[in-house]
């Protein structure tokens, strides 16, 4: 296993997100979790479902202050569709996990293993932090496992309800 850096050295974090970072609480605190980590001089890659490349300018400055900030680096996350732990106003279309066959599920999840592991490795990172427990602290857990990266998960709200709907 990888270990992280020092105390004081800068860090090439990955946060990674299932949805979009403008339609529910978790992608605007990662968000701003990007910017802090920036302020702090910390190199951020990104990966998330939202279609435009960034992100930080409306909410930490004018565009020439961000591109003065350390390296953000945006990546999106592509695949047929995006499945949803919980019914979303803002995508009502979208199936949910618990709906879907488990061939589409396997190839969902792969899609993103593989897809964040080549960030992972090609960014050099030095930690990953999954936010959300559906899918993606599954899908750090297997990135950390095929390339040593250490990860920490966050839980957000509304899937700690859906982990004790599905549970119950």
């Amino acid at each position: 296993m990888t270990s992280v850096q020092r105390s004081g050295s800068p860090l090439r974090i990955g946060l990674l997100h299932q949805y979009r970072l403008d339609t529910s609480g978790s992608g605007i605190y990662l968000r701003h979790l990007a910017g802090h980590l920036l302020s702090r001089g910390h190199a951020v890659s990104l990966m998330s479902h939202e279609p435009t490349k960034i992100v930080l300018s409306a909410s930490f400055g004018s565009a020439t202050q961000s591109a003065r900030q350390a390296s953000c680096r945006s990546h999106t996350l592509r695949g047929a569709g995006t499945p949803v732990a919980y019914p979303r106003a803002e995508e009502p279309d979208s199936l949910l996990f618990r709906d879907l066959p488990d061939a589409d599920l396997a190839r969902y999840l792969s899609y993103h293993v593989d897809r964040v592991s080549q960030i992972v490795e090609r960014e050099k990172l030095d930690v990953l932090h999954a936010n959300s427990e559906v899918p993606m602290s599954y899908v750090a857990a297997m990135v950390s496992r095929r390339t040593g990266v250490p990860y920490v998960t966050v839980a957000h709200g509304s899937t700690l309800e859906y982990m004790f709907w599905v549970s119950a």
